[in-house]
């Protein structure tokens, strides 16, 4: 039921993010939000680990670029159309996050963190060094014929439709995940993995299914990177970009539904916005990220939730006894109208 209503307040939202081409914003608001949109795709995919299994992972920089780059070489060198080339980059990404989480997986806490950031940035220098496959420091320039059951796709306002009818159903996939068995198994691994491997459940098989997943959003947030932004280098991956979405994943909230969303909008929106020079901006963005890790540290998602709680603390608990108020309630309730004056 639960699941149902969230997928009610998903429909209302998609529906008001397709509006906005409607209102008439610029192509730069308009690349501006289909940017925020791919990096909301794989940060969904970095807060199911780290939101629900307590795996915080960097290697997601480097599987984003192969993503990108699976994508650039199959649409411009192959000739392959769209949705083949989209449905591979996932596939093949989603098998490199296969390996690495074999890689990883062995190890907890920090030193998990630290293999993953090697393979960030393994990956990135491999794309800079195999100059024969990926051209190296050069890049690639992707510039592909793209059509969707019949209609071309060329203005900013149709990828926007296009990358934000697949962020809504990556929002519901992973809510779907976080609420199901899975998730609520994967979740005990995160609270105290040797009691749950205590009690039987498989902790190595649901976090390869989880990393897996995870290394599968990536793929394809690479994917509408290469597609929209019309050229992939070895140095927009890695972890660095890493770095960018762990920061859009706190500053939203990882354990909320549409926590990486918010942080997305804030880290893609804020620089242009403040009008600063890059450096500025940068530490403007950071400002923000402190303030907001000491206020909610859940993230702003859970703002409403941080307010309710200081509200109740600011009014003191109720001085009337258990029960009394229900029952004065009652009792007045039973009065009838116009006798009591």
């Amino acid at each position: 039921m639960r699941y149902g209503k969230s997928l009610v307040v998903l429909a209302v939202v998609t529906v008001l993010m397709l509006l906005l081409p409607a209102v008439g914003p610029s192509n730069r608001v308009l690349s501006l939000a289909t940017l925020a949109a791919i990096y909301a795709i794989v940060t969904y995919g970095i807060a199911l680990l780290f939101g629900t299994g307590g795996l915080l992972s960097i290697a997601h920089g480097g599987l984003w670029g192969i993503g990108a780059y699976t994508a650039a070489l199959f649409a411009v060198r192959a000739g392959w159309s769209f949705l083949p080339v989209l449905v591979l980059s996932v596939v093949i990404t989603a098998g490199a996050a296969t390996l690495v989480a074999l890689m990883s997986l062995r190890v907890r806490g920090h030193y998990f963190t630290i293999i993953t950031f090697a393979v960030a940035e393994g990956i990135r220098a491999l794309i800079n060094a195999w100059t024969p496959v990926t051209a190296g420091t050069e890049g690639i320039v992707v510039v592909a014929p793209v059509r969707v059951f019949g209609f071309d796709i060329r203005s900013n306002a149709d990828w926007y439709y296009i990358v934000v009818v697949s962020l809504a159903v990556v929002i519901a996939l992973t809510r779907l995940v976080v609420v199901s068995r899975f998730g609520r198994r994967f979740a005990a691994t995160r609270d105290n993995l040797d009691l749950a491997a205590s009690v039987g459940i498989g902790v190595s098989r649901l976090r390869l299914l989880a990393f897996s997943l995870s290394g599968a959003l990536a793929g394809l947030g690479g994917a509408y990177w290469a597609y929209s932004q019309t050229f992939v280098h070895g140095d927009q991956f890695g972890a660095a970009a890493s770095i960018v979405f762990i920061l859009c994943m706190l500053l939203g909230g990882a354990r909320y539904t549409y926590g990486p969303l918010i942080g997305a909008v804030i880290v893609v929106f804020m620089p242009p916005l403040l009008a600063l020079p890059p450096l500025l901006a940068t530490a403007a963005l950071g400002v923000v990220f402190i303030l907001v890790i000491l206020l909610t540290p859940g993230g702003l998602a859970s703002l409403p939730e941080r307010l309710g709680q200081l509200w109740r603390r600011w009014r003191g608990p109720d001085p009337r006894p258990p029960g009394a108020g229900a029952a004065g309630d009652g009792a007045a309730a039973a009065v009838p109208t116009g006798v009591a004056s």
